[in-house]
């Protein structure tokens, strides 16, 4: 997803999942995707300047009191960070990655700086793409929710009203109240230009979920309601005829209901039918079911 801020230019947001089977399930293999080390610059200067250009935060701290990361008398991302000699799992939401004590330093607007103050990054992006690549793993459920909310939190809002300084009347708030969406010049731009703000891959189609006649149903209030309840299709859902396959296919009988878009494609419009047809790249969600429901 692009992200816009009201000062600098925008940003991409990548949340990516990874298969089953490369899947991070260790901190020691967190070191072989994230780096937070300067490596020595006779042995690998490309990465070292690469390093030094883009992945430095600061100075901050008593090196720089007037670094914007600071407030009351801290940096409020917590730089520069603890040695640490392996990488291991924080109380927060990110892990501790390794950042050894290796003496590598490098000179940054006038002071020298170590490994504390490097940020998360994948060596091989930050060669590739040139630019700040901060690669993070999300290593706890905390992380996941946030990365979530993070990623699909909207436009940002903004209240206000006007009044005229001539006005002697009081201030009605309620009267005058306005929400709108706070629009910066780069999203204008990007806007009018048509680029892309976010893209999901693969495919995500949500599978409805409900009990046994009491499916959703939906209607316009010119609609005839025996019309509506006379028309087969109305009852049709995702549900009822995945069990209906299930009886008038054998295949049908191998899938599993989240597994089911794998092999079969749901045509809505017309049939409300779901059809032998192999899609790549769809994956299935079945709805939350909340427990207050009840059973």
């Amino acid at each position: 997803m692009i992200e816009f801020q009201k000062r600098g230019l925008p940003h991409a947001q990548f949340l990516i999942i990874l298969q089953k089977a490369y899947k991070l399930a260790s901190p020691e293999l967190y070191d072989d995707i994230v780096s937070t080390e300067l490596p020595k610059e006779e042995s690998n200067p490309h990465s070292n300047a690469a390093i030094a250009k883009h992945m430095m935060h600061g100075p901050c701290g008593h090196l720089n009191k007037q670094n914007v990361s600071m407030k009351d008398g801290r940096c409020k991302i917590q730089y520069p960070k603890d040695f640490c000699p392996t990488t291991r799992h924080g109380q927060n939401l990110f892990p501790i990655y390794r950042q050894g004590d290796n003496s590598n330093c490098i000179e940054i607007r006038g002071a020298t700086l170590d490994n504390r103050r490097i940020v998360p990054h994948n060596p091989y992006s930050l060669a590739k793409f040139d630019c700040h690549t901060n690669v993070e793993i999300c290593s706890t459920i905390v992380a996941v929710k946030y990365l979530y909310t993070y990623v699909y939190k909207g436009y940002d809002r903004i209240a206000f009203h006007t009044i005229s300084q001539q006005s002697t009347n009081g201030i009605n708030e309620i009267d005058q109240f306005q929400s709108a969406r706070w629009i910066y010049p780069p999203k204008a731009m990007w806007r009018i230009y048509k680029f892309p703000l976010y893209e999901i891959y693969s495919t995500v189609i949500n599978l409805q979920l409900h009990l046994e006649d009491m499916q959703l149903i939906t209607f316009k209030n010119h609609n005839n309601l025996e019309d509506i309840i006379n028309n087969e299709l109305s009852s049709k859902t995702m549900l009822t005829e995945y069990f209906l396959m299930n009886k008038i296919n054998l295949n049908a009988r191998q899938h599993l209901y989240k597994n089911f878009l794998e092999q079969f494609v749901w045509y809505k419009k017309k049939t409300k039918s779901w059809n032998p047809q192999k899609r790549k790249d769809v994956v299935g969600r079945i709805i939350t079911a909340n427990p207050v429901e009840g059973e």
